[in-house]
Order: C-alpha cells, then structure tokens, then sequence
C-alpha cells in the first residue's frame, strides 16, 4: 500500500494461487513475483463490496476464497466468476452460522472449520452446508461467550483454542452427535433433562415426553443439525404435578394418547382429558392389529374399553408385575415385564411365561424394551442384554456372543437403521451392533454424547436419523456418519526418568546394576477420546505375557535384571475390535554387577570354598563336643529315669493296694473279692463263702453315733482276720455285710470256724469313750462252691443261708456296764 495509508493486516493465508491478506479494510491478494498487492473488490453493496473489516481468510478449495468478517458474518467467493455467496445468521440455510464474527479458519481435505465468537462451525463439501459443533456446556450458555481464535485440524479433528477455556478438540463423532440438552430460563429448549418418552407422528413431528416438563414437540423442517432445537410445549392445563411425568406418546387418529405418572390421557380435539383416573403409573401402551389397545402400568396389563381399563391377569396366582415393553407378534400378545415375558393369545389367555433364567426359553433379565426388525427378527433388550427370539420349534431366546462377552447390559432401547444394523440405548452409552459379523461398537460420553445413561423406550427413527433420550436430554444423529475411519493409534513413550533424577530422551538407555525405579508415560496420538484407550506392556523375554495397564498411560518399573531388555507398548481402544497397535518404544542396558563378571565369580568361588572348610572344621569340633556333653547327660538322664520309674512303680502299689481296700477296716472290698476269686478259680481251687451280718448294727448307730458304730465295724474285722482258716480273704462286702472267702476247706471246717466266730463275738466286749461297755452278736450263711459254679452263684446261696440263719433266732446285739 501507499506509505500515507498503510494496511492493518489482521491474518494472511499462502493460498495455491496468492498470498492472501485479511485487514480492517477489508481482503488484498498479494503476487510475490511482481510484489504488487491488490485490493479485492466484491459486487456486495451489503459489505461495502468488501471493505469491511476483515479477521480471517483462507483459499478452500482451490479457486474458491473464504474471507471471515468481523461483526458482517462470512462470505464464500468464486475467484474465476467473482461470484459470491454471503453466510449470515438471518439467513434460513446459514443458521448454523450463529455468529457474525469469525476468527479464524482450519481446512480438511473435505472440510472447512470455521471459528467464530459464538463457538465452531464446519463446512461440508458433500452437502454443501454449515453444521455447528457444540459441547454438551456450550448448549446450555446457547453458544454466547464461546469465542473460538485459532483453528488446528488434523485428519480426523479440529483443535480449537478457546477464549478463557484453553484448548478443546472435536472430531467427527462429535460432529455427528447433535445433543439437545435442557438449557435453564428457555422456554424454547428441553422442559427438563431426563427424556422418558419420544415418538414420531405420522407427519415426521417429533413428540418428546419428560419426565417433569410435560409434553413438547418440533416440526422435521425444524430439526437442523447442529444446531439448539426450538421446541414447541403442548398446551395442557395437568391435573396434577404426575402427569407432566411423561412415560410414553403414542399418536392416534384422534390425536395422542398419553401415559403419565397421574394416569393415561388422550387428546380430543383441542382438550386433554383422562381415561380411568383410577388406573396410575403408565409405562406403555399398544394398539394391536384388531384395533384392541393395551396400557402397561407399574401394577400390571390393561385393556382400553371405552372410558374403563379392565385388568388382565397373566402373571402366577395374579401377582403383579411391571410392564415396561409391549409388542405385537403373529397373532401373539407379547408383555416384557419386571419378571421376563408373558405371551397371550387374542383373548388374553397365558400361552406361556417366561421367567428370568438361564435356559433357553428363559430371559437374562427385565425386559424393558421390544422391536421387530426389517428381517421380521423380534428382539428384546433386557437387564441382562439384548436377545432375539426364535420360534422355529417352540420359542428359545438366543444372547448374541460378541455382546455377552462385551458385558452390553441393561439394553432400554432398540432402533435399526437403514443398513440393518442395530443401536441399542443402555446404562453405558449407545451401542451399536452388527448382526453379520457380531460387530461392536460402543458411544459414550467420551465420543461427545451428553451422558451415558439411556431410557426405557425412549427413542425413535426418522429413516435419516435416529434419536435416543436420556437421563441428560437427547441426542440425534445419523448413523452413515459415524463411519469415518478413524487414525490409527501410534504408542510411543512420551516421557521417561530414572529414579528423580531429569527427564530424558527415550530410545536405548544405559543403566548401572542397582539402579533406580524408571517411571514411564506413553501416549497413543488419541487425543479425541483418550478414556477408550487401553495399554499394555512387554518387556521382551522377561515375561510370558504382557502386563495390562488399563486406562493408565504412566507405569514404574522397580528394577531390571543385568542384559538387554526391549519395551512394547500396545495400545487399543475399547469401542473398537482390531484397533490394538505395538511399538517398541525403548530398549534398556543394564550393566552386570561385579559379582556377576568371571573374575567376581572366580572370587567369590574361592571365598565360598575356604568358607566351606572352615565350617567343615568348626562343625567336626563342636560334634565331639556336643557328643561328650550328650553322652554325660544321658547317663544322668537314665538314672533319673530309673528312679522315677522305681517311684511309680511303688505308687501304682499303693493305689492298686488302695483301690482294692476298704478304707475303714482295712479289709478286701468287693472288686478284691471278685479278683481273687478268678485268681483261686484258674488255680483250680474249691471256693468257699462265709456270709456275715452284724445283727441289728442300724440300732448301735442310733443310739450310740456312727463314730462308735464304725469301731464297732473296725473290732469285728480284727475278729474275722483271726479266724482259724489259713487260706482265706476277709472282705468288707458293704455297710455292716462281710465276706469270708476260702479255699481247700470242706464243710466241716468251714462250719467249725463259723461256730468259732460266733462264740468269739458273743463273748466279745467293747469299752466305748463314755466308758459304756458294748457287745453284738452276728449272724452267718455258709455256702461251698459246686465244680465249675461261678462265685457270683455262691455268695447268693450263702446270702440265702444268711436269711434263713437271722429268721431261725433272734439275733440282737446287747449292752451293759
């Protein structure tokens, strides 16, 4: 330019056929070879024929100019024809462009980026049309304050430096997700964030349900990609707060039919009014092919008869059950519930239940929602996953592999698009999956949804796009769009230190024997959605397997052996089978400690065998020592034993002695009795048995006390001892009873001795501590053993005689000074 008007240049672009200059005068081409600069003019009264401010320019395609004003929106110009087209916000096909200032420009092969101060736009070569890019946060500020500056794109993304936001990077899934999120004080957005109910009316109006804002709707014409929706609210004057709890919308001929938390509704003419009050909670409803309708509620089936819902009991013994799913199939009722799946035939009769379980007839869980696919397939999304029924010999319930390995559970809705292929709504994101191969992929949060959790039959399918509802609001895309290849992981290590020394360089790294923890970060080049990735490391040779690291990208490695050791790095990324990449990403040498050189090991051979002859003498001197030492404590030990032994010898006497010795006289008890006379009996003695009483004893005890009752007891037995059999036992056979047991005696002798004894009683006198002299008397049964009879036998006999010896007198005892 002139030097008394110099340009103020505020972007310029190398462009394939000039040098583009963008200034606050307006758009300059620039020719390096002849260096003169020239002014761009435009047949634009609108612009000032292009001498507005200008802030950014950018030659895309070749022979097309792209010039971003400030504050006059964004024009596209044909450098062959001059022709030129304006993109401003008020106009209908520009509305995606919500801006009227742009900064900035970034170009794919088939793309164009374009940064403004209400967010990001791209242009698309293949529709030739502007579809804004927004994150879920930027919805809800509408776009206001989103000032984009600078623009980087890569093969499959656009960075975007964001005023006051730092850097924020989208890419194609991004783009093909259009969210409509509940955006606070407008009543043109989402009524509330939770989306229970969406259905599409036979004109392509999109009807949405909420679950606390009621009923609102849009026409097809005003569904525009990328951008907030403007929603219409149906006017409804609700009863009560629960029926602007929304669960279903289904369009009638009369127009919709409406289940709320407050019961079901239906739209006549310009009113709303309820069907049954009394019937609450409605989750679903059908209209079969004979015209009957169905109402499924949280307390069980319902049939629509004029103003009444009539109750159909098919669940066991009429138990209640939720019904989330009803769908028609062949002539057959089929009701997903709480508890599985009841099939019903046209009059409402139970064809059969299929309860939660792992046979084949059985279901993995709730079934929460139903479709049938173009195929004629009927899947059902459970709890536990999807299914597809087959029938072909009785109705079995089949979990595709691939999805039951993916753990793709609590499946709430099922679309299909126009490939076949099938788009679940879970608790985890959308899933989309491939019936042909079992394919799987998994949309989340991450890839730009507006949250993970999905609802029960909320969703819906134009034919170019489907739409899911959530827990956040709802999200529209088309599904061709979502194919784009995306890059391939690269792995590589992007940081390395040892111990806490600096960072340094990775590639061969020289390490001494003891040295300290390496730390590592690696990166895959996902820098779109690097939650999906997962890693995993292998040091060659090391380790059979590599080691899995999941979603963390740094790892410590505490100590390598000595030698050469090669890391792999493989990266994939969860949402999509092949994806996984290795590289080797650092090779590391440890240095061999001295002790593992030949020369270290020569040492410490030689130190190890002196050693081993010095603990060979040490330990042949003190065996001789220990065996002396042993040999004097054994022979102490021995006698100790010995006497020990002696001791418990004579104790086992002394309790043999007392055990078979009645305490109080000093007389045999009864177990002596009984052994001695087995010892006599093996002897081949002849035994012979002295029964004796002690007349009338209880009265001595009586009268005079036991004290003086047990010497009388302890007289007597000294009596009975001197009796004149020599082979004999006297026994204290119990109380004041005694035995005499003998041997070698005929009945002579032995009634010899029994004269004695009673004589030597009666004149027996003793002299009590009173000084009161006392005297008894006893009685006696005498009985010889027959050949071969046992002793028990003979002491009865001589009890007997015993009898009949105290009967035949009058035994007593007597007393005097």
């Amino acid at each position: 330019g002139s030097a008394d008007q110099p340009h103020a240049f505020t972007g310029m672009h190398i462009g394939a056929s000039a040098i583009w200059h963008a200034a606050r005068d307006g758009v300059s081409r620039f020719d390096a070879q002849d260096s003169i600069l020239t002014e761009l003019h435009l047949s634009a009264p609108e612009l000032d024929n292009g001498r507005r401010e200008a802030r950014a320019v950018i030659e895309f395609p070749q022979g097309t100019l792209w010039i971003g004003y400030w504050n006059d929106g964004l024009v596209r110009v044909d450098l062959a024809t001059g022709a030129h087209h304006w993109y401003h916000p008020g106009d209908a096909a520009s509305a995606a462009l919500r801006s009227t200032s742009i900064y900035a420009f970034a170009t794919q092969s088939d793309r164009l980026y374009i940064g403004s101060n209400r967010g990001l736009v791209v242009y698309r070569r293949d529709c030739d049309c502007l579809r804004a890019l927004n994150l879920p946060s930027w919805d809800a500020l509408d776009g206001s304050g989103i000032i984009a500056q600078s623009l980087l794109a890569e093969s499959d993304g656009v960075w975007a430096g964001v005023f006051g936001e730092g850097v924020v990077r989208f890419g194609r899934d991004d783009e093909a997700f259009h969210n409509q999120v509940r955006v606070n004080a407008r009543n043109d957005r989402l009524a509330h964030s939770q989306v229970r109910a969406l259905h599409l009316g036979r004109d392509r109006r999109l009807w949405i349900g909420t679950y606390g804002g009621g009923v609102q709707w849009l026409a097809a014409s005003d569904r525009l990609t990328g951008l907030p929706w403007t929603l219409q609210l149906l006017d409804w004057d609700v009863p009560r707060i629960e029926a602007r709890y929304l669960w279903s919308i289904e369009q009638t001929t009369a127009g919709l039919l409406l289940g709320t938390g407050a019961g079901l509704f239906e739209q006549r003419g310009t009113g709303i009014a309820a069907i049954d009050a009394s019937v609450e909670r409605i989750r679903c409803t059908l209209q079969v092919r004979d015209g009957r309708r169905y109402v499924g509620t949280q307390r069980g089936l319902y049939r629509v008869e004029r103003e009444q819902l009539v109750r159909i009991e098919f669940a066991p013994n009429g138990a209640d059950a939720m019904v989330w799913s009803l769908a028609e199939h062949g002539n057959e009722l089929w009701v997903g519930t709480t508890a599985g799946l009841a099939r019903l035939d046209p009059s409402d009769q139970l064809i059969e239940s299929h309860s939660i379980g792992p046979n084949a007839n059985e279901l993995p869980g709730a079934v929460f929602a139903q479709r049938r696919a173009p195929d004629g397939r009927h899947w059902l999304g459970t709890a536990g996953g999807l299914v597809v029924a087959e029938d072909n010999s009785g109705i079995k319930f089949v979990q595709p592999l691939s999805l039951e390995h993916a753990r793709v559970r609590n499946v709430t809705s099922i679309e299909f698009d126009r490939s076949g292929r099938v788009w679940l709504g879970t608790s985890q994101g959308l899933v989309r999956y491939i019936p042909a191969n079992e394919g799987i992929r998994r949309y989340t949060q991450a890839h730009g949804l507006f949250g993970n959790q999905f609802n029960s039959g909320a969703s819906a399918n134009d034919v170019d796009r489907l739409i899911f509802g959530g827990m956040g609001g709802l999200v529209s895309f088309d599904p061709d769009e979502l194919d784009a290849p995306r890059a391939q992981l690269q792995p590589r290590l992007t940081r390395l230190r040892v111990g806490q020394g600096a960072f340094v360089q990775s590639g061969i790294l020289e390490l001494p024997a003891n040295h300290d923890a390496l730390q590592l970060q690696f990166s895959a080049g996902e820098f779109l959605h690097p939650q999906s990735v997962r890693y995993a490391l292998n040091w060659r040779g090391l380790v059979t397997s590599a080691t899995e690291l999941g979603d963390a990208s740094s790892a410590v490695v505490e100590r390598l052996p000595a030698g050469t050791h090669t890391l792999e790095l493989q990266a994939s990324r969860i949402d999509e089978p092949g994806s996984a990449r290795t590289a080797i990403v650092l090779e590391v040498h440890v240095a061999y400690a001295w002790h593992e050189t030949w020369l270290g090991r020569a040492a410490l051979a030689l130190l190890g065998l002196v050693a081993v002859i010095a603990v060979i003498q040490w330990r042949t001197r003190a065996t001789r020592l220990q065996r002396a030492h042993l040999e004097l404590l054994v022979g102490a030990r021995t006698r100790e034993l010995n006497a020990a032994t002696d001791a418990l010898r004579t104790s086992n006497q002394q309790l043999q002695a007392i055990a078979l010795t009645d305490p109080l006289t000093g007389l045999a008890n009864r177990r002596r009795l009984f052994q001695q006379a087995q010892e006599w009996s093996e002897q081949g003695q002849r035994l012979s048995v002295m029964m004796i009483d002690l007349d009338r004893f209880k009265d001595c005890n009586d009268r005079y006390g036991h004290a003086q009752g047990d010497r009388v007891l302890q007289e007597f037995s000294q009596l009975l001892r001197d009796t004149s059999i020599e082979r004999k036992l006297c026994v204290r056979y119990g109380g004041e009873e005694f035995l005499l047991l003998a041997t070698d005696s005929g009945t002579a002798a032995l009634e010899h001795a029994a004269l004695a004894l009673l004589q030597t009683v009666r004149s027996h006198r003793i002299v009590f501590d009173s000084g009161q002299v006392f005297g008894f008397t006893i009685s006696v049964g005498l009985a010889r053993a027959a050949i071969g009879e046992p002793i028990e036998t003979t002491i009865r006999r001589a009890d007997v005689a015993l009898y009949h010896a105290k009967r035949s007198r009058d035994a007593h005892y007597w007393a005097g000074d």
